[in-house]
């Protein structure tokens, strides 16, 4: 539904602006995806509640469960604060792209860059995603190869 939700979307962008000349923005894209995101909202848990029904239909004291677990947790520690910080700054940094100038890509590594100064994530954590790394070199490769092949 989002721009920024998965990695070829920013691609789809990059196509259109530089093969047809069309601008899309962060929030152009949520615009025209709303009416079938909110559509895949409603009808997703309704049809896999038909092919998959749960096993526990009802859970008593579900509320008093959940108040009970919560108490457990104990207070958001300040590495939750900082990533819950993060993650709606990086909403309204790409919400309003088009008029701050910043595109998806400096808004996320600001968002690293938060995170691993608050110690949110270390260097091993961002080592660890393989799928991440091989998806950022198929881009590099992608666009790569483009370049060439417009020259």
């Amino acid at each position: 539904m989002f721009l920024t939700s998965m990695a070829g979307n920013p691609l789809c962008v990059g196509l259109a602006a530089t093969a047809v000349g069309v601008e899309i923005t962060w929030m152009n894209w949520a615009v025209a995806a709303i009416v079938p995101g909110l559509i895949s909202l409603f009808l997703v848990p309704v049809l896999m509640l038909k092919l998959s029904p749960p096993e526990i239909r009802d859970i008593p004291d579900a509320r008093d469960l959940a108040i009970n677990e919560l108490e457990k947790m104990g207070p958001m520690s300040l590495q939750e604060k900082v990533l819950a910080f993060v993650f709606v700054m990086c909403l309204a940094l790409w919400a309003t792209g088009s008029w701050t100038k910043l595109g998806a890509t400096p808004v996320a590594m600001l968002a690293v860059a938060i995170m691993l100064i608050a110690k949110v994530l270390d260097w091993k954590d961002i080592l660890s995603e393989k799928g991440a790394w091989q998806a950022q070199r198929a881009i590099l490769i992608k666009k790569s190869n483009r370049t060439l092949i417009n020259f």
